[in-house]
């Protein structure tokens, strides 16, 4: 992005020679920089290049006839380079404002858009000539992280889902920590927390991973923070349409996750908790009674089974050797308002961190 009434490149003698020499302050990714850091810089080419006094080489003042009929110089600059930010930046703003007043005619201002789609087909002389980029390495950034690789190679700015979304998606990225998946309790640690949203038809089921564990605070107490560390989504891969597993394939892939997150520990101690939507939609309830039972996985391993004493009192006396406080049966509608309130305040006390 360029503007040409007030630009950005860093001259070393701007003490010295300010307001002497044609002067341009260049800012690079400065979608990512402090809005205040930019303000401050760009001061260095605020000075108004029409403006003229002094003396000439005799010593004599000169006067107004003479000052109006010298050559008008070059004004400062200012251009900021930068792939696509969030739309929250003050980058953002400037690309905005500035491409409606280049549209309008202003020729101080000037906006490239430059994409991976522009780069793939360079010219020279009007000759076709080799990719700048390799399309692979394009494709395998879309694939593994498609909102940055839509930020850096198609400059399409991320949405911070307005004002009244409920977490704004500069707080997310403040949260994220890159860190390799978790697929089981290796370390045989506790504070895992499985939360499973069933579905059969339509939407697809989801197992969130978590891990609640203690943190150091700056005053040396501690305090218990959370981070994400596996979603998977049960899709049956051998269907064409990719639609979610039959319920009882999806039981037995949470039975195994539950086996490997707990380790060895008896009673099911290192699970913080198995969560479950009750929501009619994906029937949960329903899923609940097939883990109320004592079962054995695939290594033949025995297994105690899990009730919710609170949601299934009326079958704690069939299933007396069922494990209590470790299954817990929510339901959306009971506890949205809680549940967005507290999700809402860990976040923005970055008590929970999400993977990249």
């Amino acid at each position: 992005m360029y503007n040409d009434s007030e630009t950005n490149t860093v001259n070393s003698n701007v003490d010295k020679n300010r307001g002497k020499r044609k002067r341009a302050v260049f800012f690079d990714e400065s979608g990512f920089l402090d809005a205040d850091l930019v303000q401050v810089y760009s001061a260095f080419a605020i000075v108004e290049k029409g403006f003229k006094t002094g003396f000439d080489s005799d010593g004599n003042a000169i006067d107004v006839v003479r000052l109006r009929a010298l050559p008008p110089e070059v004004p400062n600059q200012i251009i900021n380079v930068s792939s696509a930010s969030n739309t929250d930046t003050d980058f953002y703003a400037k690309y905005r404002d500035y491409s409606k007043r280049m549209i309008m005619g202003d020729t101080s201002f000037f906006v490239a858009h430059i994409d991976c789609d522009l780069v793939m087909k360079p010219t020279v002389h009007g000759k076709r000539m080799g990719a700048l980029l390799s399309k692979d390495t394009i494709d395998a950034a879309m694939r593994t992280n498609p909102e940055k690789a839509r930020r850096e190679y198609y400059c399409q700015f991320t949405s911070d889902a307005g004002a009244n979304a409920i977490i704004r998606r500069g707080v997310i990225t403040r949260n994220e920590k890159t860190y390799r998946p978790i697929h089981e309790n290796s370390n045989n640690s506790n504070g895992w927390v499985i939360c499973y949203d069933p579905a059969r038809s339509r939407d697809n089921s989801i197992i969130l991973i978590g891990q609640i564990y203690d943190s150091p605070t700056n005053d040396g107490k501690m305090e218990k923070c959370g981070r994400i560390v596996e979603c998977i989504n049960l899709l049956d891969v051998g269907k064409k349409i990719r639609s979610p597993m039959q319920t009882p394939d999806q039981i037995e892939y949470l039975k195994q996750l539950i086996v490997a997150f707990n380790g060895d520990a008896d009673g099911y101690e290192n699970l913080y908790g198995v969560y479950i939507d009750a929501g009619s939609g994906g029937g949960g309830v329903n899923i609940a009674d097939y883990l109320m039972d004592d079962w054995y996985d695939k290594a033949g391993n025995y297994h105690r089974g899990l009730i919710d004493e609170e949601y299934s009192e009326e079958y704690l006396k069939k299933f007396p050797n069922a494990v209590k406080g470790k299954l817990h049966l929510l339901s959306p509608s009971k506890y949205k308002s809680d549940m967005y309130e507290a999700l809402i305040e860990l976040f923005n006390q970055n008590k929970i961190k999400l993977t990249t």
